[in-house]
Formats: C-alpha cells, sequence, structure tokens
C-alpha cells in the first residue's frame, strides 16, 4: 500500500511551487512506470483529507499551548509576518508568504481558515522543538 499527495487542480496557480506533486492521472504513471502494478486505487475526499490533516494541527496547537517556553513565540512572530505581507499586494509579497495565502484561499475564500491548515505555514515553524508535536 502506498499513499501519495497529488494537486486536485492543475495547473497551478501563479507562484505556486509543485513541492514535487503532479495530477493524480500522473501520479499513476509514475508508480507504473517505476514497475508497481495498480491493484486498486482510493481518492479520499476534500473531508476526508481535512480531517486526516487536522489531526495533525490540533497536536501542534495542543502541543504549543503545554509548551510555551519550547515555541519561542514561532507561531506569533510567523503569524504577524504573513499578516505584514497579506496587507501587500499579491506582487509585492514574499513567494513563501503568498504560496500560504493560495494554499488557504484567503483571496477567494469569504471565511477565515487557520494558519494551520496550510502545509508551507506549518514547514515555517519546523524548528527541532516544534517538529515533535507533528
Amino acid at each position: 500500500m502506498v499513499g501519495e499527495p497529488y494537486w486536485r487542480s492543475w495547473p497551478l496557480p501563479g507562484g505556486v511551487d509543485d513541492a514535487g506533486f503532479v495530477p493524480l492521472a500522473a501520479t499513476v504513471d509514475r508508480f507504473v512506470s517505476a514497475g508497481l502494478r495498480l491493484e486498486t486505487l482510493i481518492d479520499s475526499s476534500k473531508d476526508d483529507w481535512d480531517r486526516y490533516e487536522s489531526l495533525h494541527w490540533r497536536a501542534l496547537e495542543e502541543w504549543l499551548a503545554a509548551n510555551p517556553d519550547d515555541a519561542d513565540d514561532r507561531f506569533e512572530n510567523v503569524r504577524d509576518w504573513l499578516v505584514a505581507e497579506f496587507r501587500k499586494s499579491p506582487a509585492e509579497r514574499d513567494p513563501v508568504a503568498q504560496g500560504v495565502f493560495v494554499e488557504l484561499e484567503l483571496d477567494e475564500a469569504a471565511g477565515r481558515r487557520h494558519l494551520l491548515e496550510s502545509e508551507r505555514f506549518r514547514a515555517l515553524l519546523a524548528e527541532p522543538a516544534l517538529a515533535r508535536a507533528a
């Protein structure tokens, strides 16, 4: 059994790094070209994936709450930097910050999203002490 993330929408919006992932059909092609045989394919819904990922977000939030001295204000510092970047026009934003905003659909979404929903944001928090929480 192998699990691999893939992009549901392609092409990606400008400025978004594909992180080495491709659409589902190309992902299957990668496995087949590596000599693996596809037996079955289970594709999670967006809700399934969000439920799975939310366990990581919750673990990190709980760890940050339980270990405030180890967090070094990293969450707040990164969040404050992202707030400052969001106030800029998209063309002026740091590409990493813009990637977080695109990932969270902040320019299109009417509702608020938590920063921990962004893999890019969680990567910014990936200091050795924080990595234990995920």
